[in-house]
């Protein structure tokens, strides 16, 4: 399964418009996942960037739901599910939006290097 945007619901968005919205989209999936400050984000939040992300990249969720038992994947299937038929173009907007929401300078911070901290065996 690919984790690039499709095009799973019907769009009228321009080919070249679209084009730059995915990269930008890119572009924020890779800051969330490489941000050290990503692990201070809450349990809600992560759940809305995934399902916007899954909804995004997979389209709506028709997976079987997993078991109640195993509550974190219940809970991440139902986030996905609630999206129902939004477009991808639609998730990959409200992912930007919701990230400029939670960190309005994250385009500069994504341009620079990623620092990466290696901890001393010592």
């Amino acid at each position: 399964m690919s984790n690039s945007p499709t095009t799973s619901t019907q769009t009228t968005m321009d080919p070249l418009v679209r084009e730059k919205l995915v990269a930008k989209f890119n572009r924020a999936v890779e800051y969330i996942t490489t941000n050290p400050a990503s692990d201070k984000v809450t349990p809600q939040l992560q759940l809305t960037f995934y399902s916007l992300f899954k909804q995004a990249t997979v389209g709506p969720n028709r997976t079987p739901a997993p078991s109640r038992v195993r509550m974190v994947d219940r809970l991440k299937w139902q986030a996905w599910k609630d999206l129902k038929n939004l477009s991808s173009e639609k998730a990959m907007i409200r992912y930007l939006n919701r990230l400029k929401e939670e960190d309005p300078e994250w385009k500069e911070k994504s341009k620079q290097p990623i620092k990466v901290h290696l901890r001393s065996k010592l």
